[in-house]
């Protein structure tokens, strides 16, 4: 069977959301963690061992790709703006102001470009292959801002017109995912070789919209069953999509969606914030099912060198 991959988690880890503080409030690892979604936090990912790391794109007023999990300056910065909420209220000059990072340590919003290449020069450094950066598109979810403006490029134009220009990271070595399928069609379109990885959510909380202030945006969050896995496939194959991977929770996985998955071709990949130790039945659990369905797993973690730990032990 071939050894499970594990991504950083928005870097080394999540640092800032309500969630993962309480999930783990006496973990030294997490304390011990650069801000989320830092150069920093990559570094001490890949140092830590990760195959890849997964981050979050968002633009900037002046239409520049940077690399945060929210919009909401809130739930990021230390210090906010007098005169903006969101993070795309913002010019690329003044998120350069900002300290990001919400337990003591503080840090900077990087470009995405300035991460394409720090990952460039960590894949050549540890001889890394298949992927080794996963760019969850986040574009204006959880603002009330319309997600296309005439006359300006979206966040998918955006990337693809940057990311397969970089001169030293090749498109093999990305995959792109979002929550909405949309985003992956548009893609599709623009981009016909991009890898493509389709997000599901807690079946709790999926059938809200993803982007709910866009009326002309229908896409909502999925769980992740065989039905839906098909009713992606039939929307990614319509354009000749490269869909190859899912992107479920961890507590999702059942027989029945990974034999739909399995059918499509797909890598499964989960992720949670908790640490290894309170997920150990759960983790058990998914590198049973995806063996049984002849599938390669990957685990987005915010503790990887633990989770490393965990696995070797099974």
């Amino acid at each position: 069977m071939e050894r499970t991959r594990l991504g950083g988690h928005r870097g080394s880890g999540c640092t800032d959301s309500s969630f993962a503080r309480a999930a783990s409030p006496r973990s030294q690892a997490r304390r011990t963690k650069p801000p989320e979604n830092t150069l920093e936090s990559m570094v001490q990912a890949f140092e830590h061992g990760a195959d890849f790391v997964e981050i979050d794109v968002l633009r900037t007023l002046d239409d520049v790709l940077v690399v945060s999990h929210s919009n909401n300056l809130r739930e990021h910065v230390q210090s906010l703006p007098p005169a903006a909420r969101f993070l795309g209220e913002l010019r690329l000059e003044e998120v350069r102001q900002l300290r990001t990072g919400l337990r003591g340590r503080s840090g900077t919003i990087p470009t995405l470009a300035e991460v394409l290449d720090l990952v460039a020069e960590w894949r050549t450094r540890r001889a890394l292959s298949d992927f080794v950066l996963n760019i969850e598109i986040k574009d204006v979810k959880g603002t009330h801002a319309p997600k296309h403006v005439p006359g300006r490029p979206s966040v998918v134009e955006l990337l693809a017109r940057q990311v397969p220009a970089h001169p030293t990271l090749p498109l093999e070595a990305i995959v792109f995912s979002s929550f909405a399928a949309s985003d992956l069609v548009e893609l599709a379109r623009l981009v016909p070789a991009a890898r493509l990885g389709m997000l599901f959510d807690l079946d709790s909380e999926a059938g809200q919209l993803v982007y709910g202030a866009d009326p002309q945006l229908t896409d909502r969050y999925l769980p992740f069953t065989p039905a839906e896995i098909q009713k992606v496939r039939r929307q990614l194959e319509e354009v000749g999509g490269r869909w190859e991977f899912v992107h479920p929770e961890l507590d999702t996985l059942t027989p029945a969606a990974l034999k739909a998955a399995s059918q499509l071709g797909v890598n499964c990949w989960v992720m949670r914030e908790r640490v290894p130790c309170r997920r150990r039945r759960s983790v058990r659990k998914a590198v049973r099912l995806v063996r049984e369905h002849h599938l390669r797993l990957g685990l987005i973690t915010d503790f990887v060198p633990q989770m490393r730990e965990q696995l070797d032990a099974l």
